[in-house]
């Protein structure tokens, strides 16, 4: 009885003994969860939501990394970080890479797990933010947006191609993106002598059929008046990468992606150096080079060298692809070319190609980050007029001075000891001179008047705008697609680049050769490759 009595006692005290440990232990964990608790809601209570600026009450810091190129001064000396740390009570500690380095440098980061707080001022590609944002090192930023952002959360609802652009197939924002909606810079320009059109008294070219005439007439008519057979029609560059040749292709009704030949067609991809349009405009370039109105040059010369037979007087050229006119030909003659339209298709359709505007991965928060909330209350203030300007121009009456009343024009201040405003704003402003930065720009900033662009800006909003259309939207593939990809599109590229070549000075039939050339391209498993990129256009279009 004794025995059982001592027994009955020890069970009794382990009994109590595990309802001790296990109170104590509920004790803990609420412990534990109160203080998490309480530390977001300290957090959030530090958060300023009435105001853009300061982000927070109490100052906290954030770890930044970035790419620097080497033009660029140290970050912790621009303004622009400067002004930024003081309005938000955010104090920034940088770790830059050289530009070279960056790719090396952030696969280190993610593969080490020692990231910063925030990317600023990077390049972080779709690839990225797919496989580091699934991995969990990237957060998701789409509710923080939604709860925390007034101005890019604006910007989306305004323009929704933006968030689905920034959008990855998951259905999460890893990263955010600079927008540019300055039209100069989103289209490639062919100029095209108008002055030689009005003293041979031709129109000037509406049709493909028109252009031929227009540079035949260039070749035999000597509209440069010096007596001499000395007019190139046509020039291009280098066309072993031909972003010239595909704005050509547009006058046959493919629209396409400089960097794929991918044009879209009611959501459905092709590739267009497959299509029998790709054989007519072949045809046409042949003829072209045959008759000596595309210049032989086309296919081997640098921009230097075009730039050389643009600057010879009288003027030889009477066509040519450039950002502006008077960056080939002298100055005094920038007006005599104007950006030519798209000619009509056969059907009569024009339109013409336009970049994307959104350029994504410069800004993501990590999840070493412990203030996502204020990190994003304090990017958004790039998406906002005042920010980009401050980004992008420095500050009122210090970098740049209003030369009208309604503040869209100004004049910007170089400071003694630099040869121009792009040197100082590298060295002593923002990062957005080299770095891809978070932030909007374009047409929010006040214009930086010169009759040179101005005159630009005028071409490309009467003859260009209004046939834009952007082939292909910003897509993301798995790792493996990825690879595909990359794979495939350089065996295809250089074999299209060389079968371009070969058709348009003569070495391969066109006609003869046509069966072949498809054939091989099938063979390089092209229809896998517009497989996975149709596939990607669709979970854009679902997202």
């Amino acid at each position: 009885m004794k025995g059982k009595r001592i027994l009955i006692i020890m069970m009794c005290l382990l009994v109590l003994f595990s309802a001790a440990c296990s109170t104590n232990s509920s004790k803990q964990d609420k412990s534990a969860n109160s203080k998490t608790s309480s530390s977001k809601e300290d957090r959030l209570a530090n958060l300023n939501l009435e105001s853009q600026f300061p982000v927070v009450k109490e100052q906290i810091t954030l770890t930044v990394m970035g790419s620097r190129s080497a033009a660029q001064g140290d970050w912790a000396d621009l303004k622009f970080f400067k002004v930024l740390q003081e309005r938000s009570n955010i104090k920034l500690e940088f770790i830059t890479v050289p530009s070279e380095n960056w790719e090396e440098r952030k696969n280190l980061a993610f593969a080490s797990d020692n990231l910063p707080d925030i990317f600023y001022g990077c390049v972080l590609t779709t690839n990225d933010q797919m496989v580091y944002g699934s991995q969990g090192y990237l957060i998701p930023l789409e509710d923080l947006i939604d709860k925390y952002s007034v101005n890019l959360k604006g910007i989306m609802q305004k323009q929704p191609t933006v968030k689905k652009d920034i959008t990855a197939p998951d259905g999460h924002i890893y990263a955010l993106p600079f927008i540019n909606d300055m039209p100069r810079d989103l289209t490639d320009k062919i100029w095209f002598n108008k002055k030689w059109c009005d003293i041979l008294g031709i129109p000037v070219p509406t049709t493909t059929d028109e252009l031929y005439n227009a540079f035949k007439a260039f070749k035999e008519r000597d509209p440069n008046g010096n007596n001499q057979a000395d007019e190139i029609p046509l020039s291009l560059k280098g066309l072993d990468k031909p972003v010239d040749l595909c704005l050509f292709l547009s006058y046959w009704g493919m629209t396409v992606d400089q960097d794929t030949y991918i044009f879209n067609r009611d959501d459905k991809l092709g590739f267009a150096p497959m299509q029998p349009e790709f054989k007519d405009f072949l045809h046409f370039m042949r003829k072209l080079y045959a008759e000596g109105l595309l210049d032989s040059d086309s296919f081997t010369q640098k921009n230097e060298q075009l730039k050389a037979k643009g600057k010879e007087q009288p003027l030889k050229l009477g066509a040519f692809v450039n950002a502006g006119a008077f960056l080939i030909v002298p100055e005094e003659n920038n007006e005599d070319y104007i950006a030519l339209a798209p000619l009509k298709t056969k059907d009569g359709t024009q339109e013409w190609i336009k970049k994307n505007p959104v350029f994504t991965g410069a800004f993501a928060i990590t999840n070493k980050c412990k203030y996502p909330e204020a990190a994003i209350r304090m990017v958004d203030w790039v998406y906002s007029s005042e920010g980009a300007l401050v980004q992008m121009r420095g500050i009122e009456n210090e970098d740049y001075v209003y030369t009208n009343e309604e503040k869209t024009l100004c004049t910007l201040i170089i400071p003694e000891g630099f040869n121009n405003f792009e040197e100082y704003r590298a060295k002593k402003l923002t990062p957005n001179s080299g770095s891809r930065t978070p932030g909007i720009g374009g047409y929010t900033l006040p214009v930086v008047y010169n009759p040179l662009n101005d005159y630009i800006n005028q071409q490309v909003d009467e003859n260009l705008v209004p046939y834009w259309k952007i082939p292909l939207p910003i897509l993301y593939f798995s790792s493996e697609d990825q690879k595909k990809i990359a794979s495939i599109g350089a065996d295809v590229n250089n074999y299209v680049v060389q079968s371009m070549a070969r058709f348009i000075i003569g070495d391969l039939d066109i006609d003869s050769g046509w069966d072949e050339y498809i054939a091989r391209l099938e063979k390089m498993n092209i229809n896998e490759y517009m497989k996975i990129y149709q596939d990607a256009y669709n979970v854009w279009l679902r997202n």
